[in-house]
């Protein structure tokens, strides 16, 4: 983390007067927080893509040299992609919240990531 505080306050220093401090951890450039549809976009543009290795490999019979020159990654990634978790389309089911049943209220210590 601290790598990436160094890297956020270069930021801060490059946006100068334009810079927006939201107080959080993960950030656009300019500061500014995360929309929470950007963070699930971008997550979900991922697990597509490597379904997409997966579909070229088992059913279209590419090779990983192929799928890696496609897709302009190295053979490694492409292999670490590969061995990852299944077709991932499926949502993770949340465990449910213990010792509350009015769904309100911030669970301790979960301070929406912030610095």
């Amino acid at each position: 983390m601290s790598q990436w505080f160094e890297r956020q306050d270069a930021e801060r220093e490059s946006w100068g007067a334009e810079y927006e401090d939201s107080g959080r951890v993960f950030t656009y450039e300019d500061g500014r927080a995360l929309r929470p549809e950007y963070v699930t976009d971008a997550f979900t543009w991922q697990v597509n893509k490597h379904n997409a290795f997966r579909r070229r490999r088992d059913e279209q019979g590419w090779d990983l040299q192929r799928i890696a020159r496609v897709h302009r990654m190295s053979v490694e990634r492409v292999e670490i992609a590969l061995s990852g978790p299944p077709r991932a389309a499926r949502a993770v089911p949340r465990p449910a919240a213990r010792g509350r049943d009015d769904g309100g209220g911030r669970r301790g210590g979960h301070e929406g990531h912030q610095r």
